[in-house]
């Protein structure tokens, strides 16, 4: 219990540095900032899933038109709430983490906001909660949907947006705008191609009347093998999108490296 505590008073400096840097690609390449939540497989998820969180969060609240001091507090909170909460607290975990600090004279509102975002957490409906703790669940809740864990089944991304448009505690608005955000195929999908061709997603255009023709790299054509090419589905018109696919269930999970 001390060391949450500690987590959430004392942030060591290279965490913030690295926000820092997450905040200037938020607002310099965007792109590129998305990009990093495509690595999925190769760190654990407990290490990885803060910063996916933080990273969408940041994307989020950067469309919601956040400077770059509240993007860097937001990306704060997200760690903080992904690190030291569970995937489903009970209002009992929060107010565990957070009692302590709420009853100190060293509050402010920097930290205030950090403590909203976590105890937001737990309340049943979005309208009670801090608009950095609307964000974080939204964040979190796509990362947890299609990251594979042990024991829980992974969703594509069109199905996990799905699922949580119906989650009544998740703002509704919020979800819509990350839906466009992160659009119709996420950079790190897995896709298959009008001619049988199986493709990763690079690249997705922040044009959204190209939302559905992105940046991909070809992994395996028809006959089995791997050329590696990148098309720009905005240019070559002979293919098309016809559908996600799951890297595992196609058998393409050790043949993707950091695409992945």
């Amino acid at each position: 219990q001390a060391k949450k505590q500690n987590a959430i008073e004392k942030i060591p400096a290279v965490l913030y540095k690295a926000i820092q840097n997450l905040v200037n690609l938020a607002t310099d390449e965007p792109e590129h900032h998305l990009a990093l939540t495509s690595l999925k497989e190769e760190v654990e998820h407990s290490s990885r899933h803060p910063i996916h969180t933080a990273i969408l969060s940041m994307a989020l609240g950067r469309i919601l038109g956040m400077n770059r001091s509240l993007l860097a507090e937001l990306g704060l909170a997200a760690v903080q709430v992904a690190s030291l909460l569970s995937p489903h607290p009970e209002s009992g975990e929060c107010l565990q983490v957070i009692s302590r600090l709420v009853f100190t004279p060293r509050i402010n509102p920097v930290r205030a906001r950090r403590i909203l975002a976590l105890y937001g957490q737990c309340q049943p409906e979005p309208s009670n909660q801090h608009l950095f703790s609307r964000i974080i669940a939204v964040a979190r809740s796509y990362d947890l949907l299609t990251t594979r864990q042990e024991g829980q089944s992974v969703l594509l991304p069109a199905e996990a947006l799905a699922s949580m448009s119906r989650n009544p505690k998740l703002d509704a608005e919020i979800v819509q705008i990350f839906t466009k955000v992160i659009g119709r195929y996420p950079v790190g999908s897995t896709v298959r191609l009008s001619t049988g061709e199986l493709a990763v997603v690079l690249h997705v255009h922040t044009d959204l009347g190209l939302a559905d023709r992105p940046v991909v790299r070809v992994v395996r054509d028809p006959q089995g093998r791997s050329p590696q090419r990148v098309l720009d589905l905005a240019i070559d018109s002979s293919r098309q999108i016809v559908g996600m696919c799951d890297a595992v269930t196609v058998g393409l999970e050790d043949s993707l490296g950091f695409y992945r």
